[in-house]
């Protein structure tokens, strides 16, 4: 297949008032190993917890994880789907599900926006836009967050400097720096 096109998504977390979003342009020859690479250097991510991807009926992540799967679900290899396997063009409203931290439960939504004309088959990623710094690793999920960001704002919170100890002076949950984001994104891509 001609590497002639890239899909647009708009990456967005479920469950946070002030959403935090990231607007992708991926290669359809992007894998999903390296999808998972691709969100984890987006959001801010340490790569320190499980994952899996949803798509329709199919899980695509670490076959690993389910093994012991009662409902007998299969998961495929991520390395081995791409996200050109996917035939995107034939349904409507299509997204994909990415779970990150079975603990906190972090879900992010892929939605397509469009396809796109594409003439740098060597660029895996592009990031277009985003906003709001991504929730530091293991804050609690998206039922704490909110809680976790009014601390970080309320030097009279109860846990104002214990968190901002946890996540450093420099973590400001309302900034999103899309120079820094790439640089992240290609650094993770280099190692792929």
């Amino acid at each position: 297949m001609a590497k002639d096109y890239a899909l647009q998504f708009r990456v967005w977390l479920w469950g946070i008032e002030l959403q935090i979003w990231r607007r992708l342009l991926l290669s359809p020859e992007l894998n999903f190993a390296e999808l998972h690479e691709v969100i984890q250097a987006a959001f801010g991510w340490e790569d320190s917890h499980m994952h899996q991807f949803t798509i329709g009926g199919l899980t695509v992540g670490a076959p690993e994880i389910n093994d012991d799967d009662i409902a007998g679900r299969r998961t495929l290899e991520a390395a081995e789907v791409k996200l050109r396997d996917l035939d995107f063009r034939r349904i409507a409203s299509p997204y994909l599900l990415y779970e990150y931290d079975f603990g906190d439960a972090w879900v992010h939504q892929l939605d397509l926006e469009t396809h796109v004309q594409f003439d740098r088959p060597e660029m895996k990623a592009a990031v277009l836009g985003g906003e709001r710094a991504g929730p530091p690793e293991d804050c609690g999920g998206r039922h704490s967050y909110g809680d976790f960001v009014l601390s970080l704002k309320d030097p009279h919170h109860s846990e104002h400097r214990q968190n901002r100890a946890w996540v450093g002076k420099a973590f400001d949950p309302e900034k999103f720096d899309l120079g820094k984001t790439q640089k992240a994104v290609d650094r993770a891509l280099a190692k792929c």
